[in-house]
């Protein structure tokens, strides 16, 4: 996830950061301009929001056209199979007719035949001679002339008919295909609008996790009394200090830095600190140097999940012969201090936990201890749910403490 580096003495947010919708940037320290100010730092969270509702209108957008998509796509489907129930229909017509042309044709064939057998039998013309004026012989012979004209009529329009019919197939076929066709790219432009909302989505929660981040750290700087017009370098005072403390008066090494088997998941990982062992639940865990408090992570709120790996969190920037780092205090049962509270070495950061109290918010500690970890450069991460695992790029071993299983007695 994105984490936003803050210098310890001079910190300032890079208002860069703020353009980049990226899932994961990397731990790597970022240079930020120590000439900035509050008011750029809030203007740059106005941009953001716009930019966040731009995002949300994206996505209702997107969701709208895939929704069209969807109903095209239904449609074309119910005219296809209308036009298989015509073309079903067209085809009974076409066998029906076919069947009457062959009866037409039968009953002209009979008809041919009667005539040429009355001919023959001189009672055609009988039939003819039989009349008593011209006029009925007129008659006579048009009666004879209609029967085989209707049969030759009915029978081109029968032909027609199944022409007509099968032409109309064609084209219903030819529609089929064509709606065929339209139902493959309706679905892959579903598809294509689909993956789009997902990193519409994406980008979105991005942004609100950077703006839920941008308005904690403007918090910070407000309660420490910065003002819009002051330069984030001027807001906070981090002292250098000439050396380490201990932030318990006594423990034991129970787990050292460096790849172990983990606890509780029982394969090998890389341990970014130290367990400190050796105190029950509830004893004071003190600041190791003079220092400002970065982040207040508590599972279930702002964002935090529950429970999580690591429970209580608590993140320190501190300054040690001129060079900047970040102090990480895990398990904690109680935690005493506020994002962008100035703390000294007699400041009580929390009290341990990782034991029985803490197990409805803590899900990877077997007993009670202190997570300790030291991390070179201020750190500070865009999403406080982040696992610890992921600052691995700038942790050092603490400094100043006994290898494993080794105690200490003072501070």
């Amino acid at each position: 996830m994105k984490k936003i580096v803050l210098n310890a003495v001079k910190i300032l947010l890079l208002i860069m950061v703020v353009f980049e919708y990226v899932a994961i940037i990397p731990v790597n320290a970022i240079t930020i301009n120590e000439e900035e100010t509050l008011g750029d730092y809030k203007k740059a969270l106005k941009k953001l929001e716009a930019d966040a509702k731009a995002q949300k209108e994206k996505e209702k957008l997107t969701q709208s056209q895939i929704n069209s998509n969807y109903n095209k796509y239904a449609e074309a489907g119910k005219e296809i199979e209308d036009a298989k129930n015509e073309v079903t229909e067209l085809e009974k017509q076409i066998t029906n007719t076919n069947e009457e042309i062959v009866k037409i044709k039968k009953d002209t064939a009979e008809i041919l035949k009667l005539m040429q057998k009355l001919e023959n039998e001189n009672i055609y013309a009988s039939y003819l001679s039989g009349s008593k004026t011209m006029t009925e012989l007129v008659i006579r012979m048009n009666d004879i002339n209609k029967i085989t004209e209707n049969n030759e009529k009915k029978l081109n329009s029968l032909e027609l008919m199944i022409s007509s019919n099968e032409k109309m197939s064609k084209k219903l076929v030819k529609y089929q295909d064509d709606l065929a066709k339209k139902m493959v790219e309706y679905e892959e432009k579903i598809s294509d609008l689909k993956t789009s909302l997902i990193d519409i989505q994406e980008g979105a929660k991005d942004i609100d996790e950077e703006i839920a981040e941008m308005k904690s750290t403007i918090k910070m700087y407000e309660n420490m009394g910065c003002k819009d017009a002051d330069k984030l370098s001027t807001c906070i005072k981090v002292g250098n200090n000439a050396g380490w403390t201990k932030p318990l008066n006594r423990g034991v090494i129970t787990s050292a830095f460096g790849y172990r088997i983990h606890p509780v998941y029982g394969d090998k990982r890389f341990h970014n600190g130290i367990d400190i062992g050796g105190n029950g639940e509830g004893t004071k865990i003190y600041a190791p140097a003079t220092g400002v408090v970065a982040i207040v992570s508590i599972p279930g709120q702002n964002g935090v999940k529950s429970p999580r790996c690591g429970g209580k969190m608590v993140y320190l920037w501190v300054t040690i012969q001129n060079v900047k780092y970040t102090v990480v205090f895990m398990h904690l049962l109680d935690i005493n201090v506020k994002e962008g509270q100035q703390v000294t070495t007699s400041t009580v950061i929390g009290t341990v936990g990782g034991g029985k109290k803490t197990k409805s918010w803590e899900s990877c500690s077997t007993g009670a201890h202190l997570h300790y970890g030291v991390s070179k450069n201020n750190h500070y991460t865009a999403d406080k749910t982040q696992t610890y695992s992921k600052f691995t790029a700038n942790y050092i071993n603490p400094p100043g403490f006994p290898n494993k299983n080794g105690w200490f007695y003072s501070r």
